[in-house]
């Protein structure tokens, strides 16, 4: 039986209607089975006892703490619930990031599928799944891919408002997600920023929609005043400095781009793609669909990255998981740009070339370089009944008493938010300290566990002091950070 042109086209089409039906499944399912199956390979480690700790608090509690915190508190009431339901394990505590950050690919995949094509819509899907960063952030109990979601959602609102004629539920969808992504991580004013200046830039955005947007800038901050002052406090005190250094000059643009790309190889492959079509779009003046829309996902991607970069030499925040958010405007840029760079039958071997680039440096079980659960074990095996543990810096406390006894962990004082758990601690001999003035009369041995302590207090003198006191015994190093001391005395 000879085939027609109109059988061929209809069953292209249904081809086609079936890849789209089926791709949004097997992309949720790809990024549960890969962000599920090493959940717990890490310690728990770094900021997530303080975001675990803090949750078990009364919610009073939690948003009094926000306001001296450079943290806003949605991530922290979220997951007081989901502690209340699931525990304390590291699990279940993780298992809430790896629900958001499943969430981010269904989402990134639905902004490329509605504002460009199919194609950008699987190619930024799978990159953002094979991102090492995200997978690393889907591993933590902290907010960052609650932040990465939102602002996912909120610029696939952004560009329905644009494009639907039906706009005030769209508007209503905007407000909501802004709201959310602001009350889960300040950077998220950036996405609002984007979006604004994008209504004020673009002719075909700003004649329809200049004033109703207006509008909902004006519910935006109505709705955001209870925050407001604490926004400026905190604001204020950050521009005093941060943790963090200077970004290193052009090295440090690369090395932001490396984390974003997982390898060198993918990240100079990546930059390439970003140049040639870049040089395609401006020599070749070819007009292109969705014009304004491909502005936009630059914009998402760089104004932010080049602006946290150059306010970095005066206040540092250069930081990968700062710009978690900056990330997806990458990959979506990416996407965006190997479609232009070939519009012909290779495309889709081009497109592929770029996706297993970036499965083939993709870890599913990546290191995040904090060894905490194997430190605490051979603290455990030194001190035996007789010694005294010192460690330093002490909010190391919360690290160390999560792998020792989750029940001291678990001491949450509403009033004074360490003193039951310091208690708890010294009362087994245990003396979390920043200098070498508070090191108590202890037994014959003590062990000290250095966890970066020169780093958060440079002054602490606490090794000189136990070297010259008592007798150095072992050494033990614990990847990446650190440093466990055996003393005896002499």
């Amino acid at each position: 039986m000879k085939l027609t042109l109109e059988d061929t086209e209809m069953f292209l089409w249904m081809k086609k209607t079936t890849l789209i039906k089926f791709t949004p499944l097997v992309l949720i399912l790809l990024n549960l089975i890969l962000k599920f199956s090493f959940i717990t390979s890490n310690s728990i480690a770094g900021d997530e006892p303080f975001s675990i700790y803090h949750a078990q608090m009364s919610l009073s509690s939690i948003l009094d703490l926000m306001k001296s915190e450079n943290n806003p508190p949605l991530h922290f009431i979220l997951l007081h619930f989901w502690i209340k339901l699931f525990g304390i394990s590291a699990l279940s505590v993780r298992f809430l990031s790896v629900i958001f950050s499943v969430l981010c690919a269904y989402v990134m995949y639905l902004i490329g599928l509605k504002f460009f094509s199919y194609r950008v819509g699987v190619v930024a899907g799978l990159l953002f799944t094979f991102s090492n960063l995200n997978l690393l952030l889907a591993h933590e109990a902290r907010v960052y891919e609650l932040f990465a979601l939102l602002s996912a959602l909120s610029m696939y609102y952004f560009l329905s408002v644009k494009e639907h004629k039906n706009r005030n539920i769209f508007y209503a969808k905007l407000l909501i997600t802004n709201i959310l992504l602001v009350y889960s991580h300040y950077f998220g004013f950036f996405i609002i920023f984007i979006q604004s200046i994008s209504v004020l830039l673009f002719k075909d955005i700003r004649k329809p929609l200049l004033k109703s947007y207006l509008i909902y800038l004006l519910l935006f901050v109505c709705l955001y005043i209870p925050n407001m002052l604490i926004l400026l406090n905190r604001f204020s005190v950050s521009s005093h400095g941060t943790w963090l250094g200077n970004p290193g000059g052009i090295t440090g643009i690369y090395e932001m781009l490396w984390s974003f790309s997982n390898q060198p190889v993918t990240t100079v492959i990546c930059i390439t793609i970003l140049a040639v079509a870049l040089v395609k779009m401006l020599f070749t003046k070819q007009k292109t669909n969705n014009a304004t829309n491909k502005m936009i996902i630059l914009l998402w991607f760089s104004f932010p990255f080049f602006f946290m970069f150059f306010i970095s030499y005066w206040m540092p925040i250069f930081l990968d998981r700062y710009l978690v958010f900056v990330s997806l405007g990458y990959y979506l840029t990416i996407a965006l740009s190997s479609c232009i760079i070939l519009q012909n039958k290779f495309q889709d071997i081009f497109l592929g070339i770029v996706i297993v680039l970036f499965l083939a440096t993709f870890y599913p079980d990546k290191d995040n370089k904090r060894h905490v659960k194997e430190t605490v074990a051979k603290v455990q095996e030194l001190k035996g009944e007789n010694a005294s543990i010192i460690i330093c810096p002490s909010f190391f406390m919360l690290n160390y008493a999560y792998y020792y006894d989750k029940s001291i962990f678990s001491e949450i004082d509403n009033g004074n938010s360490y003193a039951k758990i310091t208690q708890r601690l010294n009362s087994e001999s245990i003396y979390p300290i920043n200098s070498a003035d508070l090191i108590p009369n202890t037994k014959n041995k003590i062990v000290y566990l250095d966890a970066a302590a020169d780093f958060s207090f440079p002054d602490n003198n606490l090794y000189n002091t136990l070297n010259q006191k008592y007798k150095l015994k072992n050494t033990f190093k614990f990847y990446e950070i650190f440093n466990v001391y055996e003393f005896e005395k002499q």
